[in-house]
């Protein structure tokens, strides 16, 4: 999580400091990352100066605030020209743990105020360090695991959860590699494993088509549903339940109630077998919907359904 310090509000007239003029002198390199921002107050400029710390290591970023500043300097020391799209994110998917700011100095020639995000390189490898290691271990146990497995959905399964777990592993790794190069290079295998990962599971996968199997006069839709999502698993998907090496059996029910508006409690159960036994099953009841018609009401509830089953089924955290 970034933190943001604010100073006071004050527009101070002020000696331009030397972060501003030469902040490699200030801040050197190769011990540290730091970064100005610029804004029309002073956390506008903070969140400026910490979104270009995230755009060094290339993570989408978010930002509450919408501008666009251009700035130019004719009379020589600090010269900027740039155009800042601030429809940008704030929050990082990388951990960016230890960012503290420079005091926001205001420009009165410009009327703007600056401020430099900093992260000391040395106590940030301090704090990563150990949460790369934890990482790294858990990774190759799942994913020597998931290579033992003959079953190929329980081996898609232990794969998928290792995927999950290398790209969070990635996110922190763009960080640690900035800091460190040479202490992040000790977690290079897990990029490789990262990188077979995807080939394991389209390989696993091709060799267990699954049959659909679907209730309900929405049977369509909610076959429809599962097809997209198994497919962004790799596992194809068969008409034929004689190829199919497995079978995804799914019962809904629409709990109605009437009154002045049409309640239903839509919910879900699906099981993934074959001919040994069940190997996943998934159940989600889903929120209460409301509509004046059944059929309004109907439409709401197996869109919900839908929803619940792209983001949920067969989904690790």
């Amino acid at each position: 999580m970034i933190l943001f310090f604010s100073c006071a509000t004050s527009k101070q007239t002020e000696k331009t400091p030397e972060w501003l003029t030469d902040i490699k002198s200030v801040y050197p390199e190769n011990r540290f990352i730091a970064l100005i921002g610029s804004g029309k107050n002073q956390q506008e400029a903070e969140n400026d100066a910490a979104a270009y710390i995230a755009q060094f290591f290339s993570t989408e970023i978010s930002r509450e605030t919408f501008s666009e500043i251009k700035m130019s300097e004719e009379n020589g020391g600090f010269s900027a020209d740039k155009s800042i799209d601030s429809r940008v994110r704030l929050f990082s998917k990388a951990v960016f743990s230890g960012i503290v700011y420079e005091k926001p100095f205001y420009d009165k020639k410009k009327n703007v105020w600056f401020s430099a995000a900093v992260i000391d390189k040395q106590k940030a490898w301090i704090r990563l360090g150990p949460e790369l290691s934890a990482l790294e271990a858990e990774i190759v146990r799942l994913y020597d695991k998931a290579l033992t497995e003959k079953d190929s959905f329980t081996k898609i399964m232990g794969l998928k959860k290792t995927e999950i777990l290398c790209n969070r592993f990635n996110e922190k790794f763009i960080f640690a590699h900035a800091l460190n190069p040479a202490s992040a290079a000790l977690y290079n295998h897990i990029q490789t494993i990262r990188t077979a990962v995807p080939f394991a599971i389209y390989e696993a996968a091709q060799s267990s088509p699954i049959h659909i199997q679907t209730e309900n006069d929405q049977k369509d839709r909610i076959a429809m549903q599962f097809t997209k999502t198994l497919a962004a698993f790799g596992f194809p998907v068969t008409d034929d339940i004689k190829t199919a090496r497995y079978v995804l059996t799914a019962h809904v029910r629409l709990e109605e109630k009437s009154g002045e508006l049409i309640a239903i409690i839509p919910s879900v159960q699906a099981a993934i077998k074959n001919q040994e036994g069940i190997f996943y099953s998934y159940a989600k009841k889903g929120q209460k919907v409301l509509s004046y018609t059944l059929e309004g009401a109907r439409h709401k509830a197996f869109r919900q359904l839908e929803t619940d089953i792209e983001k949920s089924f067969l989904v690790f955290e």
